[in-house]
């Protein structure tokens, strides 16, 4: 419960984070928009649009981190995956490879693939197929 509390107050300040940063690009646009270097606006604009990016995938997680922690004990009590669960641990699996950012969200990959198995693991989140990962519940948004 503890790495989830971590992992939703880190992509909160992840956030917090980001929306700094968009701020700051955004002022740097206006700056370079009444200069000769205009067309380096672009490549600033393509920054916000990563970092807009970036906060939809963090607003995921810390989603889909409530809603495990809020079904600890039904997770705890079970040795299968409740199917309601399905989509919050395969998102979250699915991500932690890509996400450095959020180290604990690796830790809670590693316990979901020591509970559930290889396929929440690393090499297959990977490496499957759409399909696959459809199957598995992966939101892939």
């Amino acid at each position: 419960k503890r790495l989830l509390k971590k992992i939703i107050v880190d992509a909160e300040k992840l956030i917090e984070k980001k929306n700094n940063n968009i701020k700051d690009i955004r002022e740097k646009i206006s700056k370079i928009l009444w200069t000769p270097m205009e067309h380096g606006a672009h490549i600033l604009i393509a920054g916000i649009v990563d970092q807009k990016n970036l906060i939809s995938v963090l607003q995921y997680v810390i989603y889909f981190a409530g809603q495990i922690a809020g079904r600890l004990l039904l997770i705890e009590s079970q040795r299968e995956l409740h199917p309601e669960l399905k989509e919050a641990v395969a998102s979250l699996c699915y991500i932690a490879p890509w996400y450095n950012e959020l180290p604990a969200l690796d830790k809670l990959k590693s316990q979901f693939s020591k509970k559930y198995g290889k396929k929440y693991g690393t090499k297959f989140m990977v490496n499957a197929t759409k399909s696959e990962k459809a199957d598995l519940g992966v939101n892939e948004q």
